[in-house]
């Protein structure tokens, strides 16, 4: 799914479930502040959440990874194009725009009533916070520091004062601002319904809180007579905090209600609710590539271009199990492609590079087709101008196998210091070609990560020198071009072919005694230089407990028994045991 499209559904996901929580724990609560608070928060959280994701767990130790694809596709990575014009409509782009479209002019009649509230506080001429206006649908309201007082209701001044003081909540509280950030959340998700609610109970919120203050208790019932004289419904004013309103009758009953602070329960229940839901948003990215390790297809999404994977699921989810191969071919004659079977092809997308002046500089073809013996003929098709094949009926392979390309290619790498101190992570395609003779040429980054990633993938797969079968086409042997994929990673597996940086040696010196038929270790790690380890991981052999050292390289172990073996583990060093007797 696109990004944006994520963020919407996961942020009102977040708005709805945060309104679901109040309406059952707080909608009734008398502790106005804390529902204000709530109700705030939740909006905040809602947009905030989906930005933030927690990765899966990483290992401390860097390593250096190379994997090898289960079928070795052709080039993939796109080159730099001045015009690109693809054959299929993107339904997402479009919808994208008239999503947009909508935000837009809502937000133009967003900026319009502020205008028209600014225009009507200037026509008053005064510089008093207070401006009195012939508008006869609202008796009052406040925005930001300005009070609106309407002329056409003959108040006295008891009752201007009483008024007064509750729109000086508003201001003093900054109800405003609560308002203007509900109704900037209305704008950007216009299709949600729920926010109109939202809005209400804000506002409900609100009123109550100014109610509370306005009314004092020796002031209730000349409060309550006069919300009952001006229950007027008000309209036209949507940002503003009107002193009248439809809830009347619930304003006068909160009035008269004995306030309570929220149970303690309900807030343990608020946190866990939120730290719930961050979980449940935050880590769907772990879940996600843990889900996409189960596939049973030998199909890679990193192997298939960003634009084209909306296609690659749709095709997976309509064909459960399919084998999919990504074929990127340039300058392809069109009566070459309308030969082959149309069933075997389930997507195409052509896309021409162009120069300043309109002229075609080169064409390309992408296909996505089903993996079987029609291999042959793509390999005719995608022949280039040099001889050099992307495709062919018989792939090129390293002799001895993956595990001797492993093992060579593991023997030159060194993993870049830069990298290790920049914590740089990620996965650097080198595009070269299997000659006729089995050597290899023309190694080159197609796509790198810097911090010296990218030459150092160049120089192991150079030193390595691994001499392949070479790709046939026909019983001929062939040219062959492969993108083989480097993956740098903060962790890694020497079993499955990574390389773990050069380890430095560490320095322990320990001290035993015995209490109660017990060891008691105290000691220091050191580097060979003398230098405190801090943090050093100290494990009891075959137990479940440990420690760690502090800042100065010290570290106290008590053993459950007079004997034992500890272990000792750090970024970068060589692990080491020592026995204690």
């Amino acid at each position: 799914m696109h990004t944006w499209l994520n963020y919407i559904v996961e942020a009102n996901i977040g708005l709805l479930l945060f309104l679901l929580l109040y309406k059952a724990l707080l909608s009734k609560e008398t502790q106005f502040s804390y529902r204000r608070f709530y109700l705030l928060g939740g909006l905040l959280l809602s947009l905030l959440f989906p930005w933030l994701t927690i990765g899966a767990p990483v290992d401390m130790v860097p390593t250096l990874s190379e994997t090898l694809p289960d079928h070795w596709l052709p080039a993939t990575l796109e080159q730099p194009q001045n015009t690109a014009v693809h054959s299929t409509f993107n339904f997402w782009e479009f919808a994208f725009w008239i999503y947009g479209s909508v935000a837009l002019l809502l937000f133009i009649r967003f900026v319009y009533q502020i205008i028209m509230l600014i225009r009507e506080s200037e026509k008053a001429k005064t510089s008093l916070p207070v401006i009195e206006v012939d508008n006869s649908s609202f008796i009052a309201f406040s925005f930001f520091k300005l009070v609106f007082i309407s002329k056409a209701f003959n108040l006295n001044e008891a009752d201007k004062q009483r008024i007064l003081q509750h729109e000086q909540v508003h201001i003093r509280k900054w109800h405003s601002v609560d308002m203007v950030l509900i109704e900037l959340v209305r704008i950007l998700f216009w299709f949600n319904p729920l926010l109109s609610y939202y809005k209400k109970e804000m506002s409900m919120v609100h009123e109550f809180e100014a109610d509370e203050v306005a009314s004092g208790n020796e002031h209730q019932d000349q409060y309550c007579s006069l919300l009952a004289r001006s229950a007027i419904e008000s309209s036209g004013y949507a940002l503003a905090n009107h002193f009248n309103n439809s809830l009347t009758l619930k304003r006068i009953t909160m009035i008269r209600t004995l306030k309570q602070k929220v149970k303690q329960w309900k807030t343990g229940i608020v946190f866990l609710f939120v730290s719930i839901l961050f979980l449940g948003i935050a880590c769907q990215d772990q879940i996600a590539a843990e889900m996409n390790g189960l596939s049973q297809t030998t199909t890679v999404a990193g192997d298939f271009p960003d634009h084209l994977l909306p296609v690659v699921e749709q095709i997976k989810k309509e064909n459960p199990g399919i084998k999919l191969m990504y074929v990127e071919a340039e300058s392809i004659n069109e009566e070459k492609i309308r030969s082959l079977n149309p069933n075997k092809i389930l997507h195409t997308s052509h896309t021409r590079n162009m120069d300043d002046k309109g002229n075609i500089i080169s064409e390309r073809v992408e296909l996505i087709i089903k993996t079987d013996d029609s291999i042959s003929q793509l390999g005719d098709m995608t022949k280039s101008d040099d001889d050099v094949f992307l495709v062919v009926e018989a792939n090129a392979s390293p002799i001895g196998g993956m595990t001797a390309l492993y093992e060579a290619i593991n023997r030159e790498l060194k993993f870049p210091e830069q990298a290790v101190k920049m914590g740089i992570e990620g996965k650097v395609f080198i595009e070269i070609i299997i000659e006729p003779d089995g050597s290899t040429s023309n190694h080159r980054p197609l796509k790198g990560i810097g911090a010296g990633c990218d030459e150092e993938a160049v120089r192991a797969i150079k030193a390595a020198n691994v001499k392949w079968n070479p790709g046939k086409q026909r019983g001929v042997a062939v040219r062959q071009k492969f993108v083989i994929p480097i993956t740098f990673t903060l962790s890694g597996d020497a079993s499955t072919g990574t390389v773990i940086p050069k380890e430095k040696k560490m320095i322990i010196s320990s001290d035993v005694s015995y209490q109660n038929g017990k060891a008691i270790v105290n000691g220091t790690v050191t580097t060979e230089d003398g230098k405190p380890i801090p943090g050093m991981n100290i494990v009891v052999s075959g137990k479940t407990y440990g420690t760690v050292s502090k800042a100065d390289g010290t570290f106290s172990l008590m053993l459950e028994e007079k004997s034992g073996e500890l272990a000792f583990s750090f970024i970068g060093f060589e692990s080491q045991k020592v026995r204690i007797n």
